[in-house]
């Protein structure tokens, strides 16, 4: 069974708290994909063999080991089968 590890849940949590609005944004973006990702019932191998991206990346990815390029984000989250829109903020 797909799962997150509590680490990567403490992360998130952290980044998300702690006061920058661009962190609090990606915190809440990959929690909403790290959650889809299990619902989906899906293991980082399952998204790295669709995205084409390694096991390894994906991992980086969920952990916050590292912050992807816009091109490897959209990879992983088009694995996912979701989309991303702009939106002008008023």
């Amino acid at each position: 069974m797909p799962r997150i590890d509590e680490r990567s849940w403490k992360k998130i949590f952290e980044l998300g708290n702690n006061g920058k609005y661009d962190d609090e944004a990606y915190a809440e973006i990959l929690a909403t994909v790290l959650n889809l990702r299990v619902e989906k019932g899906l293991t980082q191998s399952d998204v790295a063999r669709i995205s084409g991206l390694s096991t390894s990346m994906i991992s980086k990815i969920e952990s916050q080991y590292t912050v992807p390029s816009v091109k490897n984000f959209l990879r992983y989250i088009f694995a996912l089968d979701l989309d991303w829109e702009l939106v002008h903020k008023r």
